[in-house]
């Protein structure tokens, strides 16, 4: 089977972090926390931690193929603030809206699942989150 192109995989992982999209523009894409895995019986945690929700992640992602073929990873911190509540996080996930929404992406923790206690800031630092279609 022949291998994808590189200026395709770049064109799709751009597609998922809405840096461009082949369809008419989706606007931004969002980063949501969960308890479980958001593609099985995982329970999201968002609005737990912080009631504003999810947080828009377009804007803080380089696009695919800046530093690696086919990925693309935070240039800013994803900062959730301090939180709200308490929670258990054991994976992250990207929407394509604030609430609802399609699931473009997902996956678990690095390090594995982390207990958030409330008060303590939130975010993943600028260069964690990677996205990468191989």
């Amino acid at each position: 089977m022949p291998d994808i192109a590189d200026g395709i995989l770049n064109q799709l992982v751009d597609w998922v972090i809405g840096k461009s999209d082949p369809l008419p523009a989706a606007g931004s894409r969002y980063v949501a926390l969960f308890d479980g895995d958001p593609q099985a019986a995982g329970t999201e945690v968002t609005t737990t931690i912080r009631s504003a929700g999810r947080v828009a992640i377009t804007s803080s992602m380089e696009a695919a193929g800046t530093t690696t073929t086919g990925e693309s990873a935070s240039t800013a911190d994803i900062d959730f603030g301090n939180a709200e509540n308490g929670a258990t996080v054991s994976h992250i996930a990207i929407y394509d809206s604030a609430s609802g929404g399609t699931l473009l992406a997902s996956d678990v923790l690095t390090g594995g699942t982390q207990t958030i206690t409330a008060g303590n800031p939130v975010k993943i630092p600028a260069g964690d989150l990677k996205i990468a279609i191989a």
